[in-house]
């Protein structure tokens, strides 16, 4: 797991311990794998099998970062295996695998080095990659390329395509997993589509969709893992779909194994509700100076086939190693299995709550909060 310090110094866990790792340093992305530094200079670590790093093809493991370029990158989004940076506010550049055409340059060829995809004169506000798709938003348009075998581009068929396809204007926010995706737009609504397995879309039903349909209006904010969706409706209501295999509807009826129609959470002060956080077999609902979570829970909590689970929504409390306490701005949570480790909550004050494994942060909870698949 990885912090970083109002100082822009980067720390990270060894051996349940927060080390400094690097000064300077401005975003983490891809589960520590690349770094930006405050001048925006990129660095990575680890292999680059496919060229994801943007150093070369075929290159071995390394644990130290190095430099994959001095040009400036304002932010990245890495799958493991392709990524997409932006560079000067207007410039997407992708490297790595394209299999699927994922990288967005006509082509099925791999790159082992950073190359130009497009420049524009819009803004270029998100990129997000997945296994073997990718999004961007350049002004308000969604766009989008890659594999789309379960309808997860939005583009009306299930067909790959090289290039950009623009899917969806005024779009604000992109996330998704590797099979659905969940876009907000400017005026609060909230559209689906993809795989609709667990429910996932919210939909009423398990069907997939190779289009984007609406599902909530008024959303402030919206999350999705492998096995649920939520998202936070005004001021007041916070809903939940997917799978209840653990409890992380935060619904009356633990009886109920999925569902896919959204359901109201209970247990909540829904008023404060601001962001959901959705991990595997976990949710989490953040509120100024607290933080809520229903699901995969402490060694404390009640279990299903010896597992914790939390069947509403309770507050979370840690306490975090000497090192990490206070003057926190950013936050970083690793993965293991598909399944987080050990997560962390920075606070306004600047000091951090987490929940994780006793070798991270404790015990079996977790929380997400400014982070990037």
């Amino acid at each position: 797991s990885f912090i970083i310090r109002e100082d822009n110094s980067l720390w990270e866990t060894v051996d349940g311990i927060f080390v400094k790792s690097m000064d300077n340093v401005n975003k983490v992305r891809g589960n520590g794998r690349m770094l930006i530094t405050i001048d925006s200079v990129l660095y990575g670590r680890g292999y680059s099998q496919y060229g994801e790093l943007g150093d070369g093809c075929g290159r071995q493991a390394s644990d130290k970062y190095r430099v994959l370029s001095l040009a400036k990158f304002i932010d990245v989004s890495t799958s493991g295996s392709h990524t997409l940076g932006i560079r000067k506010g207007s410039e997407l550049w992708a490297t790595g695998s394209n299999t699927f055409g994922q990288l967005g340059d006509g082509s099925f060829e791999d790159a082992c080095y950073f190359k130009n995809i497009t420049n524009t004169n819009n803004h270029i506000s998100q990129v997000l990659c997945r296994d073997n798709h990718s999004f961007v938003i350049i002004g308000n348009i969604l766009y989008a390329r890659g594999n789309n075998s379960f309808g997860q581009l939005g583009t009306g068929d299930n067909v790959a395509t090289l290039n950009f396809r623009d899917v969806m204007e005024n779009v604000t926010k992109v996330v998704g997993n590797n099979k659905t995706t969940l876009a907000l737009k400017e005026d609060k609504t909230l559209w689906a589509t993809g795989y609709g397995g667990n429910g996932l879309l919210g939909t009423g039903n398990n069907s997939d969709r190779n289009s984007f349909v609406m599902i909530a209006e008024n959303v402030t904010d919206v999350s999705i893992g492998d096995h649920n969706m939520g998202y936070v409706v005004g001021d007041n209501n916070v809903f939940v779909t997917g799978s209840n295999q653990f409890g992380q509807l935060g619904i009356d009826n633990l009886t109920i194994t999925q569902t896919s129609t959204p359901q109201a959470a209970v247990g909540l002060i829904a008023s404060l509700s601001t962001q959901i956080v959705i991990g595997n077999y976990i949710v989490y609902l953040v509120r100024p100076n607290s933080i809520q979570s229903a699901g995969l829970a402490d060694l404390n909590s009640p279990a299903i086939n010896g597992v914790p689970i939390n069947q509403r929504f309770s507050p979370l409390s840690a306490s975090f190693p000497p090192a990490s306490s206070g003057n926190i701005k950013s936050l970083k949570s690793t993965f293991f299995n598909g399944i987080s480790t050990n997560t962390f909550v920075l606070k306004s004050d600047g000091t951090v709550l987490g929940l994780g494994t006793n070798s991270t942060a404790g015990n079996s909870n977790t929380m997400l909060n400014n982070i990037d698949g």
